[in-house]
């Protein structure tokens, strides 16, 4: 199993916004969400995980739980869409179709913090 620490996603209610211009449609990412992104890429970059390329912490089928801190504002539930499409992007984690189970939930370990910790590990076959 591998850990990361990651700043706390968005809910995916503030991250995501509908194009209604009439330019296009759909749906696209907010301001805030990209600049959590980055965010989230620096803390990546300083424990190490871009060193080398990126490579997925895990091969094929995967269970991951999302541990967030006891402070956190909001739905434990809406913080998984974000987490998840950042770590499937970075390469960290292979296509989210092959999530075998996603859990999010409050851990008191963490605290007061403002921060999160994703555990990331193969699924039993």
């Amino acid at each position: 199993m591998k850990t990361i620490r990651l700043p706390v996603p968005p809910s995916v209610n503030q991250a995501f916004a509908n194009n209604k211009s009439g330019r296009g449609k759909g749906r696209y990412k907010t301001r805030s969400y990209k600049a959590w992104e980055r965010l989230a890429d620096g803390w990546a970059m300083e424990a190490g995980l871009f060193r080398h390329g990126v490579r997925p912490l895990v091969h094929g089928p995967a269970t991951l739980v999302l541990r967030l801190p006891v402070t956190m504002r909001g739905d434990v539930d809406n913080r998984l869409k974000p987490a998840i499409d950042y770590l499937v992007d970075r390469g960290f984690t292979g296509d989210d179709r092959h999530h075998v189970s996603v859990t999010s939930m409050r851990d008191p370990r963490l605290g007061r913090v403002d921060w999160c910790e994703v555990d990331i590990a193969e699924a039993a076959t």
